[in-house]
């Protein structure tokens, strides 16, 4: 069986926003930022509007996992970790596992999910459920950078994202409360960097 699916599925649903901010709990509510809300709002628009980035995603809820990410739109993703290397274009993948390059197809649409996750993440944070709030820089913070926390009214989970030149750079989704571990950390990078490409490996032994 292929590994493409579950190394996959695992890397867009760490990069869902969203996942982290409605779980079930007896946090008390906390005000609304408005302004806050719109720079987080704008900032995933400008995320899901990109021609390209980078992302690094390290997640210990099961141990410690890295992926990293490469991703040239409209439908280029390479995914980079401890297995191997994945390549997705268009509806073919390529597996880079233990020095061997394989192509499979893939499902039309399989970048769907990663491409749609903003818009969903916006959505949620249009609910009136949902709270966002500004927080304090810390140091070796970028200049005009901003902090914000946006977290489902009664629910544990929460995200605390940075926002630099209106982008968010770093994404750190809690699935608990702020005493409990399980962090995942994501980092973005090289936004509509125009030296981005992702080519088709060469099939065969490498």
């Amino acid at each position: 069986m292929s590994r493409f699916p579950l190394v996959m599925r695992s890397a867009l649903c760490l990069t869902v926003l969203a996942c982290c901010l409605a779980l079930p709990g007896r946090a008390p509510a906390t005000a609304d930022d408005p302004a806050a809300r719109a720079a987080l709002i704008a900032a995933l628009e400008r995320l899901a509007a990109a021609s390209s980035y980078r992302a690094s995603i390290e997640d210990d809820a099961d141990g410690p996992t890295r992926i990293e990410l490469v991703f040239v739109a409209p439908d280029r993703l390479r995914a980079r970790t401890a297995e191997g290397v994945q390549t997705l274009i268009g509806s073919e993948v390529y597996l880079e596992i233990d020095g061997q390059v394989h192509r499979q197809a893939v499902p039309p649409g399989a970048l769907d999910g990663l491409r749609g996750q903003w818009s969903h993440a916006v959505r949620m944070l249009q609910m009136p459920g949902m709270r966002v709030v500004a927080e304090p820089l810390e140091p070796g913070d970028a200049p005009g950078a901003r902090r914000v926390r946006a977290r489902w009214a009664g629910g544990e989970g929460f995200a605390r994202v940075l926002l630099v030149d209106g982008h968010p750079v770093q994404v750190d989704l809690h699935e608990g409360d702020a005493r409990q571990t399980g962090v995942t950390r994501m980092r973005y990078s090289a936004i509509n960097d125009p030296a981005l490409r992702i080519e088709a490996p060469v099939e065969g032994r490498r």
